[in-house]
Parts: C-alpha cells; structure tokens; sequence
C-alpha cells in the first residue's frame, strides 16, 4: 500500500506498479545515501578521513515510486504527487518533496507514471544487533554473512595501488612515495526472509556503515583492511527477500 499523505494512491485511480529490473512499485528506501561535507584532508604526505561524529553529514536520496494510473485520472494523481510531502510505504513513512519530473508513458486507457521524491533528511537507525564474530568477511566483529545476511565478492580495486598524493607547488614535484587512499569494490546480495526483513538488515547495515570512527574489514582470507564509508549504496529490490547492490570501501594506506 502506497499512500500520499495519508491517502491511498487508490483514491486517485492508481495502482502500484514495478519499477524496471525489480520486484516493487518503489525504489530507493533500500538505499543509503553518501556523505557529503569534507570527508578527507590532504596533508600532503598523508590523506586525513574525517570520521569522528560532528563530521559525518548525510545526504538526501532520491525515492521512486511507479503507478499504473487510469487514464481519467492522471491529472488528478499528478497533483497529489506534486502536493505530498509525506509517502506512506509498508516499510514506513517518509519525508519527501517532489521535485523532478513525472513521466507519463500512456498505454490505452491507462499509464505507467514514475514518480521521484526527494527525501532530504535520512538518518540513521540505532544499531540493535549484536556482532556474532565468526570467520567469513566481517566488519569489525560483524559477520556480514550471519548479522546482515549479506554475501559479497570482490569487484576491483582490491590489489590496485592509489595515485600519488599532488600538492599545489610552482617546483617540480617528483615524491611519488605518498599515496591517496585506494576503494575497494565488490557486489553484494542481501538474502532475508521477505522485502520487510530485508529492509531491516540493511538499515542496521547503513547504521554500522555510517558510524564514527574507521572500521575493520576482514576479507575472505582473514586480511584486515582498514576502511571508512563515504560512498552511497543503490540498492535494487530483485525478487522478495533478495538485494542486489554494489559496496565501495575507502581503504587506509597500510
């Protein structure tokens, strides 16, 4: 059920649809957003993450929501779109405006309208579990696997070396010793036993994500990495239970 403040999208002729390659008329509530501000310094010899909790600031995200809405009504459910500034979802309500455009593309007596929300303020849940340890990936003591029912594997940039560190100077510069922070890719599934347990073992995983302090990440061949997060994750809801997305983690030099 999908409402617009308050009121069901069915009042205004519309019925959920699929957003494309998922399972759900919504997208984005799954997602979580990257940091914005000044994340990292630059001293030079050495780049400084700015991880203590005054420095971590949140950006929006963007939610979609696809409806198949009567032809008689699409002007109608356009304009409640346009107004409503909280959507109702089963997995909670949400703060948005309405900001971008609304594509309308007519088969016969109906169309399929997509619908982007803004949602400006995001925050974080408090996180509840208890880290279970264990060997497999971790982050800190987080089996990622048995605390989040999240399954990765690598992408790139695990055996990549960063870039130099440049500084602004008028002399020829030919240290090359100093080096930037690397990312490390990987995609990622998140299993649960439906759309509702899903969206709560990613919030508590937006919450590890998302807090102060560098984090330890355990690869699969127990190699710690020292690591922060900064990058946001799309999430996409592949069929009940199931996410599929990609991590980036920002890697400290060793």
């Amino acid at each position: 059920m999908y409402k617009f403040d308050g009121v069901d999208i069915k009042t205004f002729g519309a019925t959920p649809g699929k957003v494309p390659g998922e399972c759900l008329a919504i997208s984005g509530i799954f997602d979580m957003p990257k940091r914005i501000g000044e994340t990292e310094h630059n001293w030079g010899s050495s780049i400084e993450p700015f991880v203590d909790k005054e420095d971590i600031e949140i950006d929006g995200r963007t939610i979609t929501l696809v409806a198949i809405v009567a032809a008689s009504h699409i002007v109608d459910f356009k304009k409640k779109a346009i107004a409503c500034r909280v959507l109702g979802t089963a997995f909670g309500d949400f703060n948005v405006i309405q900001r971008d455009a609304i594509v309308v593309e007519k088969h016969a007596d109906i169309s399929i309208v997509t619908v982007k929300f803004w949602h400006p303020e995001y925050h974080t849940v408090p996180l509840s579990i208890s880290p279970s340890g264990g060997s497999g990936m971790l982050i800190d003591n987080y089996n990622l696997i048995s605390d989040f029912g999240i399954y990765m594997k690598y992408k790139s940039g695990v055996n990549d070396t960063a870039k130099r560190i440049d500084i602004n100077t008028t002399a020829r510069y030919s240290n090359s010793e100093y080096r930037e922070l690397s990312d490390m890719i990987f995609t990622g599934h998140l299993k649960a036993a439906s759309m509702q347990d899903a969206y709560s073992k990613m919030m508590q995983f937006h919450s590890l994500c998302l807090s102060p302090g560098i984090r330890t990440f355990s690869d699969a061949g127990n190699k710690k990495h020292k690591v922060y997060f900064k990058d946001e994750i799309r999430c996409k809801a592949v069929m009940d239970g199931l996410l599929s997305f990609d991590l980036k983690m920002r890697r400290l030099n060793d």
